[in-house]
Parts: structure tokens; C-alpha cells; sequence
């Protein structure tokens, strides 16, 4: 199952990747992964909400698919808690 689909514009796998969905990141300029939710599963961005441990603060964070197929991202990813998907 692949996450990044390429063709004349790299965009995410709308089959695959859903609202809800339970995301592990990390972005190459991160020393540690972020855990977190996707709220917004578009063509071109996740939008991810996490918690920062700072108090009980939520922010978000975007992943872009170009980014995930430029390398820039490490990426574990579940629907279900079931099928886990690595992008590395």
C-alpha cells in the first residue's frame, strides 16, 4: 500500500491516507518524531494536530507530499491500529 502517488504532481494516496488517521513524523530538521492525529487529509497536505507537553497546548503540524517524496520525511502511519505504513 503506498502512501505517495507520483504522476504529473506528487499528491497522497486519497485511498490510503484518511481524516483520523494516527500519525508518527518526523521531519529531517527534528531531533525527536511528533505523534499525532490528522484532521485534514488533502491532495497535497496533512494537517496534523499533537501535543506539544507543554501543559495540555495542541498544535499542528503540515506535511507536504512533495516533502515526503523529496525524502524529507520519516512517516509511520495507521487507520485502524492494525496495517502500520512506513514511508522512510
Amino acid at each position: 500500500m503506498e502512501l505517495i502517488t507520483t504522476g504529473e504532481r506528487t499528491v497522497f494516496a486519497d485511498d490510503v491516507i484518511k481524516n483520523r488517521g494516527l500519525v508518527r513524523a518526523k521531519h529531517l530538521t527534528w531531533t525527536e518524531p511528533r505523534n499525532g492525529l490528522i484532521v485534514y487529509a488533502g491532495k497535497e497536505f496533512l494537517r496534523v494536530i499533537f501535543l506539544t507537553g507543554v501543559n495540555t497546548a495542541a498544535s499542528y503540524f503540515n506535511i507536504k507530499a512533495g516533502e515526503v517524496a523529496a525524502g524529507e520525511w520519516q512517516i509511520l502511519y495507521t487507520a485502524d491500529m492494525k496495517e502500520i505504513v512506513e514511508v522512510a
